[in-house]
């Protein structure tokens, strides 16, 4: 068992190296993490000892979740990479309070409390995360925004709320990778949001079009089926949108593209 354990870190390493060599890349490979070293800095600080990057050489980001790092703070990093991550939490910020957490944060488990001025020497602000629920000291909560996956499901809201570095990784890599079944969460939705219906139609119309195409020699010299490779689950299914789906059909850009694609496909 200890040699075939040993032979499977060796293909590892093996095919790290490999990846390296015809990339060009050097990659670290750390809790989840898969960091490509780069000559310079993309981003403001490092968010590992929040010190400033932008002057930096020798830095590091994750290519799952867009965590960002010196090269020398790589060793110390505790934090897993969230952009691999499962299903969305649908609830609408499901606030647990700080009791529960007893009184520290999340993430790092420094103390922190909402009112300060009562509070002990040494204890950080708490903010929400607005999508986890959850309480953060300032270090690993900066106040970024981003739209909620529960609120666009339950109630069409694609207004902004503050969320934790994690959650903030994770909901922008999974924007265009986590599918959300509306006719399973919500399908009071397809009633209320007219733009919603009329691209549910035009995907059943793409999906009984689809067994002809993928039969048609004509329609496999045009590529017919690759305009939609962006979006794959387009052909697959009716009812899974990612959030990148939901924000463009919000905007109206999505409906004008999947009716010209419906039209070369009819």
């Amino acid at each position: 068992a200890l040699l075939i354990e040993k032979l499977i870190e060796l293909r590892t390493e093996l095919e790290d190296l490999t990846s390296e060599k015809s990339s060009g890349l050097r990659i670290t490979r750390k809790l989840g993490h898969e960091f490509s070293h780069m000559p310079k800095s993309t981003e403001s600080y490092c968010e590992q000892c929040l010190g400033q990057t932008w002057s930096s050489k020798n830095v590091a980001k994750c290519n799952f979740c867009g965590f960002f790092a010196h090269e020398k703070c790589l060793r110390s990093i505790s934090k897993r990479c969230q952009g691999q991550g499962g299903n969305y939490v649908l609830e609408i910020c499901p606030e647990r309070g700080l009791h529960l957490q007893k009184y520290r944060c999340k993430d790092c488990r420094c103390k922190i409390a909402i009112n300060k001025a009562g509070a002990k020497k040494g204890t950080g602000e708490a903010r929400l995360c607005h999508y986890s629920g959850y309480y953060y000291c300032a270090a690993c909560h900066w106040n970024d925004l981003r739209v909620i996956p529960g609120r666009i499901v339950k109630n069409w809201d694609f207004n902004e709320y503050p969320v934790a570095r994690n959650s903030f990784r994770y909901l922008k890599s999974a924007e265009k990778r986590i599918l959300v079944n509306i006719e399973k969460e919500n399908e009071q939705l397809y009633s209320f949001v007219e733009e919603l219906q009329q691209i549910r139609k035009l995907r059943d119309d793409i999906l009984r079009m689809k067994v002809y195409l993928s039969c048609c020699s004509s329609a496999t010299e045009k590529r017919l089926l690759l305009r939609l490779q962006d979006r794959q689950h387009f052909v697959e299914s009716a009812d899974g949108f990612t959030v990148q789906d939901l924000s463009d059909i919000y905007s109206g850009s999505l409906i004008d593209i999947l009716a010209e694609i419906h039209a070369d496909y009819a």
